[in-house]
């Protein structure tokens, strides 16, 4: 169950579970430390964690100076929650490209090795082989890591993803034609 925080009229934010005032700073802290947060206007009762923790991230900007990159930010603004898995997906992918050179690199090395005798042509092929094997297992993990990760973040800031913005979608679109059976329906009886 989500720990509720109350937000009230003059900024103060309040938290139920401990009983007292907590700052944009101590909220940032909970939530780094995992705790599954909800913010709520203690006027209207809307949840505002999404709200909230965008200021948060403010906050730790001013503080710490270019800490996240100004296109995630931008990526964040203009696109959906997916949108941002996609572009630290890419960020990520990126480096491994980096990894993908020194890939190539250490091939050569060992071949270098095989050539000179250190090591026999099959030795430096099982090398090569096992090498590639832990380096695609390792990019396997890191990928599934980083989107479990960001789904976590999403979901705290209460970023819907695409797939539940389509599942909306569909849903509107199921209501409007059930809305325009029903008064076509009406419209027969009426003209009885």
């Amino acid at each position: 169950m989500p720990r509720v925080i109350k937000k009230y009229a003059n900024r103060k934010l309040y938290d139920v579970e401990s009983s007292r005032y907590v700052t944009l700073e101590e909220l940032g802290k909970m939530v780094e430390q995992g705790l599954d947060v909800r913010i709520i206007d203690n006027e209207t009762g809307e949840d505002i964690s999404g709200k909230t923790l965008a200021q948060v991230l403010v906050n730790l900007e001013k503080k710490q100076k270019s800490s996240l990159p100004f296109p995630l930010f931008k990526e964040l603004i203009q696109k959906s929650g997916d949108s941002v898995l996609e572009y630290t997906k890419r960020s990520i992918m990126a480096g491994l490209g980096v990894l993908s050179t020194a890939e190539g690199e250490i091939e050569k090395v060992v071949r270098r090795f095989a050539e000179k005798g250190l090591v026999s042509e099959e030795e430096a092929r099982g090398i090569i082989r096992d090498f590639l094997i832990s380096i695609e297992k390792s990019k396997n993990t890191l990928d599934h890591k980083i989107e479990e990760n960001i789904r976590k973040v999403l979901h705290t800031l209460n970023i819907p993803s695409q797939s539940e913005v389509k599942d909306l979608k569909q849903k509107i679109v199921e209501l409007e034609e059930k809305l325009a059976e029903m008064t076509k329906a009406k419209r027969k009886r009426s003209s009885r």
